[in-house]
């Protein structure tokens, strides 16, 4: 029973997604945002947005978000994780458009500070495959060690932000 509207810069992806009956607009997340009415939104969710915008257009997103979304609405941001040391250091970089790594902390922060409260770190692991090696046996010979960074290869490889706009 509730009603969505889909935004993506990529025309054949939005076609897609209205040949199978979903209402996408064609546009930029923050023009289409910007046209939007104050308080006129639930939730507003980005998927793999965020990486791909320079810090200006970041914030401008989330203004635009926060203005659109009513009393106690919800935004929720997905982004690669760099916490995880394949992304950090290799994966983020397949994609060539992709700009800024954003450790959850700081997009936290980011979120907090641009007036949204009680933001949330979700680290998602569920139907992602992360190919590292087994932790070591704790009883191996520099197993706390080596551990520490096996640790950091199976760090979830995307994590969401999930905050709210305060009521009033």
């Amino acid at each position: 029973g509730l009603q969505a509207k889909g935004i993506d810069i990529n025309r054949a992806f939005a076609e897609s997604c209205r040949v199978i009956g979903l209402d996408v607009v064609e546009g930029d997340a923050i023009g289409v945002l910007k046209t939007m009415s104050d308080g006129s939104m639930g939730a507003i969710t980005s998927m793999h947005l965020v990486e791909h915008l320079p810090y200006n257009d970041l914030i401008r997103l989330l203004d635009e978000a926060y203005r659109v979304l009513r009393p106690g609405g919800v935004i929720a941001l997905e982004t690669p994780n760099p916490e995880n040391l394949s992304v950090s250091s290799h994966w983020f970089f397949l994609d060539p458009t992709h700009r800024n790594p954003l450790p959850p902390v700081t997009l936290a922060w980011l979120v907090r500070h641009r007036g949204f409260v009680d933001p949330r770190i979700e680290r998602l692991t569920a139907d992602r495959d992360v190919d590292a090696p087994p932790l070591l046996s704790p009883d191996l010979p520099g197993a706390t060690t080596i551990n520490v960074v096996l640790e950091r290869l199976h760090a979830a490889t995307d994590y969401s932000i999930v905050a709210r706009k305060p009521y009033a």
